[in-house]
């Protein structure tokens, strides 16, 4: 049974490699997980979820924002309230600590599911790369602009930045997508000390719908959430 999810799994890898658009392999994925939980007691199933986890964020990953994707009124103050506890839970395995910064609430008419992978693809960069404990979530905006910023201790070169941004699949990449998808950019802003990468939006009337919010116990309690895949290299989830 193990070496035929095993095999299952490396046909997808390899068809990942060929093909990173391939649109069959998201559905051959799900029907993975679907069997994977029929045998959640086998000693592997744990490696092979995060295994398969793995591949479903890189190929997440690979296929940029969708623009027909509908835009909406997101309450990003409570998006990233709701991310840093939810990811803050999952981070004890590295030592590290999320904290939301805001202080007043932000919207912004955006994608929301393209928005949230942005934030936790920003996220998930900073608990694997910091060199501090503490990384920070927050927003912010102007008269112009909206801006959603994740800040973390370490030295984060520019040249580094600009090679993760351009680079097809990365997290960096599909951020920096989605800023230019909605008229904005992918920023960084640097200190002796810290780290800032920025996620800028022009800021637009709020005459969208409102997004329908997602509570984060939802986010926990899925073991395929987004919260779950984006941070499947640093815990691995119980199906």
């Amino acid at each position: 049974m193990e070496q035929d999810f095993l095999h299952r799994l490396q046909n997808m890898q390899t068809a990942f490699s060929e093909n990173p658009q391939d649109e069959g392999l998201r559905g051959a994925l799900q029907d993975y997980f679907d069997d994977l939980r029929m045998h959640a007691a086998q000693p592997q199933i744990g490696m092979l979820t995060r295994e398969a986890l793995s591949l479903l964020r890189r190929f997440r990953n690979a296929q940029p924002p969708h623009p027909g994707e509908p835009t909406a009124t997101v309450d990003l103050t409570a998006l990233c309230e709701d991310l840093a506890f939810a990811c803050d839970l999952l981070c004890d395995i590295q030592n590290k600590r999320i904290y939301c910064t805001d202080a007043q609430t932000v919207f912004a008419v955006c994608r929301p599911r393209a928005v949230l992978w942005t934030a936790l693809n920003l996220l998930t960069n900073a608990v694997q790369y910091a060199k501090g404990r503490y990384i920070f979530i927050g927003t912010s905006q102007t008269e112009q602009y909206v801006q959603l910023a994740v800040s973390c201790a370490g030295d984060f070169p520019i040249r580094a930045f600009q090679r993760g941004s351009a680079r097809t699949g990365g997290g960096l990449w599909y951020a920096a997508e989605t800023a230019k998808l909605h008229g904005g950019q992918l920023l960084l802003s640097r200190t002796n000390t810290q780290n800032t990468v920025l996620a800028v939006f022009p800021r637009r009337t709020c005459t969208q719908p409102c997004a329908t919010e997602t509570d984060f116990t939802d986010w926990l309690a899925d073991s395929l959430s987004p919260v779950y895949t984006a941070f499947c290299e640093i815990c691995t989830p119980r199906l």
